[in-house]
């Protein structure tokens, strides 16, 4: 897999408690926000959760998508972050403030945007940026602290913390490539600030990372991977992503404060290029999901508990064609999942199941 297919294909949920696998009882709720255009391509993508259950993420209009704030009592708020801008919030803290990104129809190169819960939109762009990938803000904390990645004027990536003052802190693991379409790349930070990613160098492989709040950085693979791609991480420093093996086939893996790494294939993986597991998230009790791509090259989204049980989630109404299905995009501390159902059409709508 291409260094830029690779963060494509990572970056697809964006673009698209306890042990127990799921509380026994609990109601699954599928929604769009109200404004959405229900078409192909289109509709309602959820991309990030706080442990509140408030949820933000995007919907498409006719020319351009819009952002959206969700409450846990289902009523919507939808903005933008700069007039005339495709609108892409990623991530919302407890404080109901999100940070994502936005590209301007003249430009459409990505810009970093924090929203605060008033309505007021701070935009940012890192020091240096300027590349095609533009800016990409992923995950906002409660102190306002934002981490994300961008690409400089010579399209080389690079990881970022931005401060809540505004100061910048470039983060580039040891080993990442120096030339257009390498670099690092930020998925994920934990509550206490340690962030999680990938760098690929000049071997052209991608390797993970983890980033410590003293800013020293651990570097990892994993045997019997070609490739290495972390997407998310817990306040007990456990990352989840996926590796791809020399087929260019997913596997998930959890990997944790010790080094300690385990592969994993949940059931419907598909056993080509581009089929297989995908971990994407990971809650403070280790249960972790995402989603596989089986061998019609659709998905279905999945949790795994921290002893290795893996359950199958597809939502009704979650078409089984190619590029159709569920994904699971986040679960929080309470046990709430929210992910992505796109139906038979091709349309896109959220879903959130809830503990009773």
């Amino acid at each position: 897999m291409t260094p830029t297919a690779r963060l494509r294909f990572a970056a697809l949920g964006a673009l698209l408690a306890g042990t127990a696998l799921v509380q026994a009882a609990s109601t699954t709720t599928v929604f769009d926000v109200p404004a959405a255009l229900l078409r192909t391509g289109r509709g309602t993508l959820p991309t990030g959760m706080n442990p509140s259950g408030d949820i933000t993420g995007y919907y498409g209009l006719k020319k351009s998508f819009q952002g959206f704030i969700r409450n846990v009592d289902g009523q919507y708020t939808t903005f933008r972050a700069v007039k005339e801008a495709g609108t892409f919030p990623i991530s919302i803290n407890g404080l109901r403030q999100t940070a994502g990104w936005y590209s301007r129809n003249d430009e459409g190169v990505p810009r970093g945007f924090l929203r605060d819960a008033d309505g007021t939109v701070h935009t940012f762009d890192p020091v240096g940026m300027g590349g095609s990938y533009g800016t990409e803000s992923l995950v906002v904390l409660d102190s306002g602290a934002i981490a994300g990645f961008y690409s400089d004027t010579n399209d080389v990536l690079h990881g970022f913390l931005r401060s809540p003052e505004g100061a910048v802190t470039v983060i580039d693991a040891p080993g990442a490539g120096t030339t257009a379409n390498l670099g690092t790349v930020v998925s994920n930070m934990d509550a206490k600030g340690v962030i999680t990613g990938y760098y690929v160098g000049d071997d052209f492989v991608s390797h993970g990372f983890v980033r410590l709040t003293n800013g020293h950085i651990e570097t990892f693979d994993i045997a019997g991977a070609a490739d290495v791609t972390p997407q998310a991480i817990n306040v007990k420093k456990t990352t989840t992503g996926f590796v791809t093996d020399e087929n260019e086939v997913a596997h998930g893996f959890v990997r944790g404060k010790d080094g300690q790494a385990e592969l994993f294939d949940a059931p419907n993986s598909g056993t080509i290029a581009g089929q297989g597991t995908n971990g994407y998230t990971i809650n403070s009790h280790g249960l972790s999901g995402g989603f596989t791509v089986d061998s019609n090259f659709a998905f279905h989204g999945f949790l795994r508990t921290p002893k290795g049980r893996i359950k199958p989630v597809d939502v009704e109404g979650a078409g089984t064609g190619a590029n159709h299905g569920t994904l699971v995009q986040v679960i929080n501390d309470a046990g709430m999942v929210m992910g992505i159902v796109i139906d038979d059409k091709g349309v896109n709508h959220g879903f959130v199941t809830t503990p009773d």
